[in-house]
């Protein structure tokens, strides 16, 4: 059910039908307060919405609204928890594909997985490492979604330098620095910061090229 428009809403946010009756049966209102919320920071290119803000896109009041997340931070935590969530099945899925190849063959799916998840997940992406949210002690849930994520290249790089693919330095540090490549390249892209860029695959395809090079055992 297409219940979007195209045009009106809160700075360019799209709003629900107002021409329909739209009856939120238990938990649909929450899924779509999500979901607006992410299309505001895709939009947006930031997560700068309030729960009036959004209540209003979504056609009811914010105090409907705040019976589902009591505050901004607590919906933000909602929409990067399921980021993360998504993360990790587009790891196993890179995985997956790449059973049987070499540790390094699989570090490098996991690369790409990574940036091509922060480009067609935008929102997602951009609400699992707000500032807002740097802290996750008060958020158990989110904490550990992102950890299990980060587990999962771990595990690649320690399995990648036991088998002597990879050069042998602490595989939470070589994590890190795999990590911090493609997140980087990923913000770089997803903000169409790099001048005169080549091809998005091309640039993907050199980054983690020499990211690979870097972590081969000499």
């Amino acid at each position: 059910m297409e219940i979007f428009r195209q045009s009106g809403g809160v700075d360019g946010i799209s709003e629900i039908n107002s021409e329909r009756t739209l009856r939120y049966h238990h938990g649909e209102l929450r899924e779509t307060l999500v979901r607006v919320a992410i299309e505001a920071i895709e939009q947006r290119g930031e997560a700068s919405f309030t729960i009036r803000e959004i209540a209003k896109v979504a056609g009811v009041s914010h105090a409907a609204a705040y019976r589902h997340f009591r505050s901004k931070h607590e919906l933000l935590a909602r929409i990067a928890e399921e980021g993360f969530y998504g993360l990790q099945a587009s790891f196993h899925q890179a995985l997956g594909e790449n059973a049987g190849r070499s540790c390094r063959a699989r570090i490098k799916a996991l690369g790409e997985a990574y940036i091509r998840y922060a480009l067609q997940h935008p929102g997602y992406f951009r609400a699992m490492f707000h500032l807002e949210l740097r802290s996750h002690s008060d958020l158990p849930s989110l904490s550990g979604a992102a950890s299990r994520v980060f587990g999962t290249l771990v595990d690649a790089v320690t399995e990648g330098i036991a088998r002597r693919e990879l050069v042998r330095r602490s595989p939470r540090e070589l994590a890190m620095v795999v990590w911090a490549t493609i997140h980087g390249l990923s913000f770089l892209l997803l903000d169409q910061q790099i001048d005169s860029p080549p091809a998005p695959d091309e640039l993907i395809e050199l980054a983690i090229e020499r990211l690979d090079a870097g972590l081969a055992h000499p």
